[in-house]
């Protein structure tokens, strides 16, 4: 996992540097909360497993994708129900702080995360799953330690980001060529 980590920290510097850069000389506070969103994530991912394993998936299934149909109602609504807008004065001003920013980056929509979090619903216990994504967390975390460093090229170059993914691109072409499909 933590091999997973390192080799996509180009894809991590790309989808969490700038909540890196935003958090300035808070980014310790915003990395704890990716460490203890991840090590959740992987302990819910590796429960989940479990569950699915005993027939009990579909429940589990049913349950997260209703309320998930629910929040998504509620946000298409015109008119927000009194709840929506208590949850937004509740939790919007957390979205400031870096921990807690850190800690929803956990559940961000990004392949690489998905692909780490198969891996904990895998792994067979709880604990394992948590300690699946905190190695992950650990091989994302020197690129995502330094973005700040980048900024001055990024400000210099800004073209250069584009033409790392470019040649990722073209990497991951040549590979899926000559039929070399893993990732890790």
């Amino acid at each position: 996992m933590m091999v997973l980590g390192l080799v996509g920290s180009t894809h991590c510097l790309g989808m969490c540097g700038g909540f890196v850069l935003a958090t300035g000389k808070r980014a310790p506070a915003y990395q704890a909360g990716r460490l203890l969103g991840y090590a959740l994530v992987g302990a819910a991912m590796a429960t989940a497993g479990w569950a699915a394993r005993l027939g009990l998936g579909n429940r589990l299934f049913m349950l997260v994708a209703g309320l998930s149909m629910v929040a998504l109602a509620a946000n298409l609504l015109p008119a927000r129900p009194p709840l929506w807008g208590y949850l937004l004065r509740v939790f919007g001003p957390l979205l400031r702080r870096p921990f807690f920013l850190g800690l929803l980056t956990a559940v961000l929509p990004c392949s690489l995360l998905a692909a780490a979090w198969m891996q904990a619903a895998a792994s067979g216990s709880t604990l394992r799953g948590a300690a699946f994504m905190t190695c992950f967390w650990l091989g994302t975390l020197p690129a995502l330690s330094f973005a700040h460093l980048l900024s001055p090229l990024a400000r210099r170059w800004p073209r250069a980001g584009s033409l790392v993914v470019f040649w990722l691109g073209l990497t991951m072409l040549w590979r899926a060529w000559r039929g070399e499909v893993w990732c890790g």
